[in-house]
């Protein structure tokens, strides 16, 4: 047990079938639990075992309901990529659970029902571009959803780029070759599509 005073000592704790989980405890930090404590919401947050100050790919994580209930067990995924689920959110899955060479990283919602695989791009998941990201179906095809989880233009694609300016290039057949450590889509049947997925105009 830490001693009376020390840091440790004053560090909140949540204890949810006999394991104990510390929150971060700074002004900020204080602030941001107690916000979002308050709230009303059903927002879920990450967590880590007693004395863990740390969160990364292989350490133990799980999440909780504001209650400070279990949704989540810690140490179910490999890595809980999101910090706080508010509709959904990224956990990477461990090799035991993977089903197909496109499930490294998974979206769930806030019961732990899969959504769709994550497009892998510069080490994570792929960035919102115009408010949409790419995402990966099991056998690997390509297609959009929004910030809010949800499945905008269903997978179909075998490349696709970002959206810019309210458009993407796509192709339903492309491979893909590589050049020294980059690795590049080449088609000869490219095409644009609209935020709806529908064909605008072919190249």
């Amino acid at each position: 047990m830490a001693p009376k005073g020390s840091a440790a000592h004053h560090r909140p704790v949540i204890r949810h079938c006999g394991l104990r989980l510390w929150v971060r405890r700074g002004a900020a930090g204080l602030l941001c639990w107690l916000a979002w404590n308050c709230a009303g919401t059903n927002y879920l947050l990450r967590v880590s075992p007693a004395g863990c100050e740390t969160s990364g790919p292989g350490i133990a994580s799980g999440y909780i309901d504001r209650r400070g209930d279990t949704v989540i067990p810690v140490g179910k995924y490999w890595y809980c990529e999101s910090d706080t689920i508010r509709e959904w959110g990224f956990v990477w899955l461990r090799p035991e659970q993977r089903e197909n060479r496109y499930d490294l990283c998974i979206a769930i919602d806030r019961k732990d029902r899969k959504l769709f695989n994550a497009y892998w791009f510069d080490n994570g998941p792929d960035y919102p571009s115009e408010g949409l990201f790419r995402i990966r179906d099991d056998r690997g095809r390509i297609g959009y959803a929004d910030t809010t989880g949800r499945i905008v233009i269903r997978p179909r694609f075998r490349a696709a780029y970002p959206f810019r300016g309210g458009q993407a290039e796509v192709a339903l057949r492309a491979w893909e070759q590589r050049d020294g450590e980059y690795t590049y889509w080449q088609s000869d049947r490219w095409f644009l599509i609209d935020r709806k997925g529908r064909k605008i105009g072919q190249e």
